[in-house]
């Protein structure tokens, strides 16, 4: 299947994301690490135009429903947190 399933329709409407930490590692497990995805969910709120209707944090990853009407949903600040380079498997 093409990439063309990930496109957003209508910027408006509320999607549903799931976000999953970097090989399912219990990255959320850690209140510390929750607290930096929440304060980042504040900000977004606040600053980046996000309408957050709900939330689901899990050990490895989180649901997030939500809309941005200002602009499309982009995953570009999501991107911008992202690990750099991304963490390799020791085995290959």
């Amino acid at each position: 299947m093409g990439r063309d399933r990930y496109r957003v329709g209508d910027p408006a409407a509320p999607y549903f994301l799931t976000c999953t930490a970097l090989l399912w590692l219990p990255l959320f497990a850690q209140p510390a690490n929750a607290r930096i995805l929440l304060d980042s969910l504040q900000y977004l709120q606040t600053q980046g135009g996000l309408t957050l209707y709900g939330y689901v944090i899990l050990e490895n990853h989180c649901h997030l429903l939500g809309c941005s009407a200002a602009r499309a949903i982009s995953a570009r600040p999501w991107q911008a947190s992202s690990p750099t380079p991304p963490l390799r498997s020791s085995s290959g």
